[in-house]
């Protein structure tokens, strides 16, 4: 489980099974046998998180990792993106 905290005080909002953006990876295994790392994007529109890989035969190949979370701190106001 990770935490995610005020950036102000350091409170503790939530607890979240996902890990948080900073640390989400995109590993892809291509047709062709090649591994392949894939890059992380945000889209803000629709609260997704898209993992985006190409391989060097050309193929590519875009994944939903999972969904942006938006939490609002009650003292400070502030929103933290996990």
């Amino acid at each position: 489980m990770y935490e995610c905290r005020c950036p102000n005080d350091g409170k503790k909002l939530a607890e979240i099974a996902r890990p948080p953006l900073s640390e989400l990876r995109y590993l892809y295994h291509c047709v062709c046998g090649r591994k392949v790392e894939g890059k992380v994007l945000v889209e803000e529109k629709e609260n997704l998180i898209l993992g985006l890989a190409k391989c060097a035969c050309g193929r590519e190949e875009t994944k939903i990792l999972g969904y942006l979370v938006t939490i609002r701190c009650k003292r400070f106001k502030e929103i933290v993106k996990f």
